[in-house]
């Protein structure tokens, strides 16, 4: 009777090679699904400061990023300390008047919607991450190399406006306080 010793090695090697497989597949699913949602929390997050700050603050951008309001300034890129390669630069902003159910208009300029500003009725914020070359990052490499790169779906979240540059202060009592928009306010609160 011949030895039986090591024939366990390529068993497991086939079906290790299965379980792996199928163990970071699930892993970099779950990783894929808790992006996208934070992608959408981005916009949501966007949208509600944007539907109380003044037309295209800069904050909004910033805020969107998840960034904190003395990362404001300067606007410039604002690297996105959650979703790796997110920034400030790929934040779109819309905001629309609505004269009835057919008629709707968009503004993407600060001219234009200063001009309309008594009209408008919803923002739109977006993140860009198809034009801006985001991609998604695999924990694997080799899976990025097969699969290429991943896009999400449009992102995008609208909301009624609420006052656009109501300039309440959030904490109150300090010598410099920030309001809704991330601005500084001098010479304490309430």
């Amino acid at each position: 009777m011949k030895s039986q010793q090591g024939a366990a090695l390529p068993e497991f090697a086939l079906i290790g090679l299965l379980f792996f497989t199928l163990l970071f597949s699930a892993i970099e699913v779950g990783r894929w699904l808790y992006t996208w949602n934070t992608l959408v929390e981005a916009t949501r997050r966007g949208a509600r400061i944007a539907a109380v700050c003044p037309l295209f603050d800069d904050y909004i951008k910033i805020a969107t990023v998840f960034g904190t309001p003395s990362q404001s300034r300067p606007i410039a890129n604002q690297n996105s300390l959650v979703v790796h390669g997110l920034n400030s630069s790929q934040v779109t902003i819309a905001y629309y008047s609505v004269e009835d159910a057919t008629n709707t208009n968009k503004y993407v300029d600060l001219t234009a919607a200063n001009a309309n500003i008594a009209k408008i009725k919803l923002v739109e914020v977006g993140l860009d991450l198809n034009d801006n070359n985001w991609d998604y990052r695999f924990i694997a490499p080799v899976v990025g190399n097969i699969l290429g790169k991943i896009f999400p779906p449009t992102v995008s979240t609208t909301l009624p406006i609420e006052s656009l540059g109501d300039r309440q202060i959030l904490s109150g009592g300090s010598a410099a306080n920030f309001n809704k928009c991330g601005k500084v306010i001098a010479g304490g609160g309430p």
